[in-house]
């Protein structure tokens, strides 16, 4: 257990050592995943959002982009009876739901958040299947 703490705070104390390239945040690489990968963390991620997050809360406004796991998340939002917000139009309701996922060896980091609440769950990758390898990691802010 004692061990389990001091790699903690190493990692605490190493996160201010990262080189800022973007506004003040590092930023990292999407991670490229097989289409059915995506697809399967997108779902995953969206249906633990849908625990947290009620669909009546207002439509959801996703960045542009055409990764397989944007593609695989606005497509199983939809699904799950999320309205997705489109066009460059700025809708007042709209939420802003920002998605990442990275790679670290055979793990997969999949993170969701809004203003009032983030989500992050780790996946293990073998051949064509994701797998959770973690529980899903909840923080809701005021």
């Amino acid at each position: 257990m004692g061990r389990l703490v001091l790699l903690i705070l190493c990692c605490a104390c190493l996160c201010g050592c990262q080189t800022s390239t973007a506004g003040g945040r590092a930023e990292a690489a999407p991670a490229s995943v097989p289409p059915d990968v995506a697809a399967s963390i997108a779902s995953d991620m969206a249906s633990r959002l849908s625990e947290q997050l009620p669909r009546s809360s207002g439509p959801l406004k996703l960045a542009d982009e055409t990764s397989d796991f944007a593609i695989g998340l606005a497509t199983s939002l939809k699904t799950s009876g999320y309205q997705i917000a489109a066009g460059t139009q700025p809708q007042p309701q709209a939420i802003a739901l920002a998605y990442r996922l990275d790679r670290s060896g055979s793990e997969l980091f999949a993170s969701l958040s809004t203003p009032r609440l983030r989500l992050a769950r780790l996946y293990v990758v073998s051949g064509s299947r994701a797998t959770p390898a973690s529980p899903l990691s909840v923080m809701t802010l005021q």
